[in-house]
């Protein structure tokens, strides 16, 4: 019987694995090691009356061996939410009432840490109803009398869209109204928790219109304050064509807990650069992700970010005066102390280009993949495919690298370009490809390096579990810019052969009327 039993269990392994061999396209992962070391526990913990209804809620980092996967929030010892945050909004709640929470962590195999010290705090009481005072004998505000008062606004327009960002002194709630008019007919969205941030995005407007606005805001104890009234114009289709070129140089350098970024804005009128950030991956347009930067400057520090979250992805965007965006120049940093295990995506580090080199082309088996040959690169006048063996930029002028979209029908997430700074092959800068406005291909603009030299160009392609389906890498160089030519004028009087003797005939013919001339006035004075 035991016999018959193995026999049955070699058969199955058999009808398993003939089929796998026979794969054309499999990939093995294996993990080394085992965790069961839970994450420590989050602390300190703090619980903030906002509201008669809503409590926020903030621990400190919890520390992995391998990464912190999430936090679970518990409230009176029920679980509520699972969050990757440090902060939590609880809402709905009564008033003068006293809850308690605690914080638990976990990793990415579900490893749980023990559960934070208990907190309690108590929701602030119902507020009284508003005192109406007639219009007659209403007097400024005093500071006793709470109310929203605006710090920052922000609005950010496209063809079909406009991204609003905002912050208060204190926390409040906000309802903001459109329209075409100041009747403000077209809709309204409002908060339900109080907070000092907040950012929406108005979806559905026509290109090139103007839109009226109008931003309330709430206090916890129900005062309306209009914090602005205003207008905005989504961009017309023929700006958003525009070719905007990325930032040059865009870095991310590790101090600590903090992040510094450093770029080189490119040369357009009025235009500001943008940086957003994510921990899912590179922000793909520039209401994707929280705003780290805007402005015309050169560089920033993203103060203790790595505290909370490793790796961390940047998208340095270019915005022009006509709302034009560029496709976004990219960076990704992670924490020292973090251990990375499988698959990294978007791999941070390439080896410096060798002395020969060729091109390559790495793609998946399929048919809905772009070639070699379908990557294009525009300068100018001047157009290469990146399977050309000889592939000469002008050092210091912009280029636009282009995949015809029917040429990348595969369900793809993000496609990066990258460059090597010609100066120094182990420094590299990259880049997103993104779709045109006409959705006829996936384009980026950039500026090249100044320095004269030869560099490599390398295109990814990845899904959406950020898997590389695609690369494609070739050598360019970088040669100095033609100096102006100089118009050379012909000279006439040398172009035929008779010439010279009949400039040689006129000479003689001036020189001995000269002497006539001479002896005749001497001739003269002897009389």
């Amino acid at each position: 019987m035991i016999v018959f039993l193995r026999l049955i269990l070699i058969c199955l392994v058999l009808v398993t694995v003939v089929p796998i061999a026979q794969a054309a396209d499999f990939s093995i992962r294996t993990i080394v090691g085992e965790d069961v070391i839970p994450p420590t526990i989050p602390h300190p913990v703090t619980v903030t009356p906002i509201a008669s209804t809503q409590l926020d809620v903030s621990w400190g980092v919890s520390v992995d061996n391998f990464a912190v996967a999430g936090y679970i929030v518990r409230r009176d010892g029920i679980y509520i939410a699972t969050t990757t945050l440090t902060s939590f909004s609880d809402t709905g709640l009564s008033p003068s009432t006293t809850y308690t929470y605690q914080i638990q962590a976990f990793d990415t195999v579900f490893n749980y840490s023990s559960s934070s010290i208990l907190v309690a705090t108590t929701t602030l009481p119902t507020p009284p109803p508003p005192v109406v005072t007639p219009e007659a004998t209403t007097t400024a505000p005093t500071a006793t009398v709470a109310r929203v008062v605006l710090d920052d606004l922000l609005i950010v327009p496209a063809t079909d869209r406009v991204a609003i960002s905002l912050s208060t002194a204190r926390p409040a709630r906000f309802e903001l109204r459109w329209g075409r008019t100041a009747s403000y007919e077209l809709g309204y969205v409002t908060t339900d928790r109080f907070l000092r941030d907040y950012e929406t995005t108005i979806t559905g407007l026509e290109p090139g219109t103007l839109y009226e606005y109008e931003l309330i805001g709430y206090t916890p104890a129900g005062r309306q304050t209009i914090l602005k009234r205003g207008q905005f114009t989504t961009v017309s289709l023929d700006s958003e064509r525009m070719l905007v070129p990325n930032v040059s140089g865009f870095i991310a350098t590790v101090a600590l807990d903090s992040v510094r970024l450093s770029w080189q804005p490119p040369i357009l009128p009025n235009a500001y650069v943008r940086i957003v950030r994510s921990h899912l991956g590179f922000p793909q347009h520039q209401n994707d992700g929280a705003i780290v930067y805007q402005g015309k400057g050169t560089s920033v520090t993203d103060v203790d970010i790595l505290q909370t979250m490793s790796p961390v992805y940047y998208t340095a965007f270019v915005v022009a005066e006509s709302g034009a965006v560029s496709s976004g120049a990219i960076a990704v940093v992670y924490r020292s102390d973090t251990i990375l295990s499988g698959s990294i995506p978007y791999e941070p580090e390439r080896p410096p280009l060798p002395a020969e080199f060729a091109p390559i082309e790495e793609v998946r088996a399929s048919t809905t993949l772009p070639e070699l040959s379908d990557i294009m690169i525009s300068q100018g006048v001047h157009t290469w495919r990146l399977e050309d063996q000889r592939i000469e930029l002008t050092a210091g002028g912009t280029v636009t690298v282009s995949i015809a979209k029917d040429r990348v029908t595969a369900p793809i997430k993000i496609i990066i370009g990258t460059l090597l700074d010609p100066a120094n092959h182990r420094q590299q800068f990259s880049f997103l490809l993104r779709l045109n406005q006409d959705r006829s291909a996936y384009e980026a603009t950039l500026a090249v390096p100044t320095t004269v030299g030869v560099s490599q160009l390398t295109i990814e392609i990845y899904d959406f579990s950020s898997e590389r389906l695609a690369r494609y890498s070739n050598q360019i160089s970088f040669i100095p810019a033609p100096d102006d030519p100089q118009v050379v004028f012909p000279d006439i009087f040398f172009t035929s052969p008779l010439i010279p003797f009949t400039l040689s005939g006129v000479m003689v013919g001036i020189l001995s009327m000269l002497l006539w001339l001479l002896w005749r006035h001497r001739h003269e004075d002897n009389r």
